[in-house]
């Protein structure tokens, strides 16, 4: 069975080996809702609907309790109850399937890893809304997210691991010396894994964030422990459920991928990662947990991604409204939920040149104000835009930071025309001194954004790096007309680590990071030590054993 799901697969390895050297655009699955017919749709939100209410039953060893407290932003009960695993049974159990995974060839395991990926595709609407009523994301975001798009990363880390692995030959004559004094040696390699993979998945993208550790970990070798956000346990949950299901069916050791649930009173990520049986761990989440891992997990491969104050540096444009309409989307885009949202906007006191003219500061906050304004009377639309959030989930962040400076675009509440009861935070923009830089050099995670006016555009650049340099940004916009600006900003940016966006006036927007094409984070920077997806994320999850022997 192994070697004919290679085969399968084929094709589409070759396609996602071709898409990594080409960086253009590939779409390993359709993303658009469209299509998908109505029934597979039905079908997907009628599974959803089943968890509700009911336990959650995963057949792991060790198995006690049940638990489970999430609440679906757009106020509909979840009641999911997820069993409750025994540490000290589970983690002797997951270097037994490691050890027999270990040597099981690149091929079986990569026609593996593609099957599990196809049978997650096949229930994409399923996780969409298991996604988006853990997250609050709205659906279309949720459905490609925690679906199509996570898929390609998951994708994206098979076929890089692929070509890492099968550049080490299997076996080697080795020669040297001439005539009867010539010495020869048969060499044979064999890759393993490091040990037991911990992936420690997030709130607010948790496939979309845990695909790339998980398939990378099952690519080389390794057996994975998943332990989802206590908020956003369903998408990985079913995630896990899958992949059990066609290692057993295979003949694989179910355990080789187990899930790990904990309480928000009662987090279990530290004592899961002081194990000694974990050997690699995948993290994406607030500053607290990575420097914990960076001071306690020293002993292990680590690959973290962590806050990142985004900046935007606005010089000059060639078209006023787009660059508007850009950031007000940036900025709403799931309510500045993602690692890559906008979080600091630097402009020059004297103005910003358009094709109409100057545009002092005065004037530029007005125009944000209005298209904010213009944006929130369309509620149905702004909350396609902004998800939903937990109720006072952000409320005490934004009262706070609208209280540091002069608020130019005021956080409105909105409630869900189709969900009673579910509200959203609309962002909110203040605008503070230069020197505040207590101020807006952090990230202050959700819809929040500090508007801040240096004396020239050079200082704005200066500012904007030194941010990225000792807070860590993963994103940053540019807008000016001038080249040599483009060019100052394009090194700058550079050297800090951090990919630069240029005069983005159109439906493409900071926020975005495409599977196969862009490189995700490059761990130049605080906001992450790994990039989703290169050689260096997959390469050192495996070792090679040597065997040599006279010819």
């Amino acid at each position: 069975m192994s070697d004919e799901l290679f085969e399968r697969h084929r094709g589409l390895l070759d396609l996602a080996i071709a898409a990594t050297a080409t960086r253009g655009a590939f779409s390993a699955y359709p993303d658009r809702i469209a299509d998908f017919n109505e029934v597979v749709q039905a079908e997907g939100r009628e599974a959803f609907e089943n968890y509700c209410g009911s336990y959650f039953y995963l057949d792991q060893p060790g198995v006690g309790e049940r638990v489970g407290s999430e609440q679906s932003p757009y106020r509909i009960e979840l009641g999911i109850q997820y069993p409750k695993t025994n540490l000290n049974s589970i983690m002797p159990a997951s270097v037994r399937a490691r050890e027999g995974w270990s040597k099981v060839d690149v091929d079986t395991r990569t026609g593996m890893c593609m099957e599990i990926l196809h049978q997650l595709h096949l229930r994409s609407f399923e996780i969409g809304y298991a996604t988006m009523h853990t997250t609050g994301q709205p659906f279309g975001m949720a459905f490609q997210s925690g679906g199509p798009h996570a898929q390609e990363r998951g994708l994206e880390a098979v076929a890089v691991a692929y070509q890492e692995m099968k550049s080490i030959p299997v076996e080697a004559l080795w020669e040297k010396g001439e005539g009867s004094a010539t010495v020869r040696l048969k060499k044979t390699f064999r890759l393993v894994g490091r040990g037991v993979g911990l992936v420690v998945g997030c709130s607010t993208f948790p496939n979309w964030n845990a695909y790339p550790g998980i398939f990378a970990n099952l690519m080389t070798g390794n057996a994975v422990i998943v332990k989802p956000h206590a908020n956003a346990i369903l998408p990985l949950a079913i995630t896990v459920g899958v992949a059990r299901h066609f290692l057993k069916e295979a003949g694989f050791d179910p355990n080789l991928i187990m899930l790990v649930v904990d309480e928000l009173e009662k987090p279990m990520a530290q004592a899961l990662a002081a194990r000694p049986e974990v050997k690699l761990i995948d993290y994406t989440g607030g500053t607290e947990f990575v420097d914990w891992l960076r001071d306690n997990a020293r002993d292990k491969l680590v690959y973290v991604e962590g806050s990142a104050v985004n900046p935007v540096v606005i010089d000059s444009t060639a078209n006023f409204a787009g660059m508007l309409r850009n950031l007000v989307l940036s900025a709403s885009m799931f309510a500045g939920r993602m690692c890559t949202s906008p979080r600091v906007v630097f402009t020059p006191r004297e103005g910003i040149a358009t094709p109409a003219g100057t545009t002092t500061t005065t004037e530029f906050d007005e125009h944000l104000a209005q298209a904010f304004e213009r944006m929130w009377n369309d509620v149905p639309r702004s909350c396609e835009f902004l998800g939903m959030m937990r109720p006072f989930e952000y409320d005490a962040r934004i009262d706070g930071a609208a209280a540091l400076g002069d608020v130019v675009v005021e956080s409105k509440t909105l409630e869900h025309p189709n969900f009673p009861g579910a509200m959203v935070r609309t962002p909110l923009f203040v605008r503070v001194r230069a020197d505040q830089t207590d101020v807006y050099m952090h990230e202050w995670f959700g819809p929040i954004v500090f508007l801040v006016e240096c004396d020239t555009t050079a200082e704005s650049l200066t500012r904007a790096a030194m941010v990225a340099r000792e807070k860590g940004a993963i994103t940053a916009m540019l807008h000016s007309t001038d080249a040599g600006t483009c060019s100052t900003a394009e090194e700058t940016f550079g050297a800090t680590g951090t990919t630069l966006c240029l005069n983005f006036t159109g439906p493409v927007y900071m926020n975005q990071s495409a599977a196969f094409s862009d490189f995700h984070v490059s761990g130049l920077n605080p906001a992450g030590n790994g990039t989703l997806v290169d050689s260096a994320f997959v390469a050192q999850r495996f070792r090679v054993l040597e065997t040599k022997s006279m010819a």
